[in-house]
């Protein structure tokens, strides 16, 4: 019974204790589920912002399945982890701080202080990692006014991530542009040695999205058109080298419209 009630309580009552700890931030969460005998676990509505209250993270539902063959792998083992609905809220302020940064500043002991690890990653095996219906918002204030753009939403997927040497999967990852436009990575992806080999497919993006940050610097109106882009790699990092290598590169532009600003005519 501890286990069913005790546990989430406590959870409640610390978690947000250890994220202003740890972070210097406000966090709040709605329920905590444990159930001891599956070794599952879900957090929901957790939200993180800062001590002025500026939203940086929030997640619907965190789910997590504990495996007991961690115990035979001796490695951490997961046949699921699953995000809902999360949200990062990136602010650049007209300061040219971001919020991100501030929050995952450096506190506490210097880097000198803190002993050092050996170097090597965690055993860690993830059977499915699941991200669903999530967004990535940005605002620039060093721009007036603001300019805001939303990434959404974002889908990942992966299935069998690992530590463990020689041990890769396939993944994917989508998510919607602003204005309409599509982004897909799908690959292999593997962290022992560290290697992937991928397909990159952007489809249909606005170049009035990335006008708008650089719209200062520049001498033309809302440009209209699209651009596409298709890129296949390999990239590696070995022996302290890195490595990367493109088979196949694509770019289009379709619909091109651009006009000086104050003009009528392109």
């Amino acid at each position: 019974l501890a286990g069913f009630f005790a546990a989430p309580w406590l959870l409640r009552q610390q978690l947000p204790k250890l994220i202003s700890e740890q972070l210097g931030a406000r966090a709040t969460v709605e329920d905590i589920r444990i159930n001891p005998l599956l070794f599952k676990a879900e957090v929901q509505g957790l939200a993180i912002a800062e001590a002025s209250g500026l939203r940086a993270f929030e997640i619907g539902l965190l789910r997590v399945n504990f495996e007991l063959s961690s115990l035979l792998r001796w490695a951490w083992t997961f046949s699921e982890i699953r995000i809902e609905r999360p949200v990062i809220h990136a602010d650049l302020d007209a300061g040219e701080n971001l919020n991100l940064a501030r929050l995952f500043a450096p506190r506490g002991d210097t880097p000198e202080d803190k002993p050092r690890g050996d170097g090597k990653l965690p055993r860690l095996v993830i059977q499915h990692l699941a991200i669903s219906n999530g967004a990535f918002r940005f605002t620039d204030h060093t721009l007036e006014p603001a300019a805001k753009t939303q990434l959404d939403p974002v889908n990942f997927e992966i299935h069998d991530v690992s530590t463990l040497p020689d041990y890769d999967g396939n993944h994917r990852l989508s998510a919607r542009l602003p204005g309409g436009g599509s982004l897909l990575w799908e690959g292999q992806l593997s962290l022992a040695p560290i290697e992937s080999t991928a397909k990159i497919t952007l489809k249909d993006g606005k170049l009035s999205t990335p006008w708008q940050f650089v719209r200062d610097h520049l001498t033309i109106a809302e440009p209209g058109g699209s651009y596409g882009l298709n890129l296949r790699y390999r990239m590696g990092y070995s022996g302290g080298k890195t490595a990367f290598s493109i088979s196949e590169l694509g770019f289009t532009l379709q619909d091109l419209l651009i006009a000086q600003q104050g003009s009528s005519t392109p």
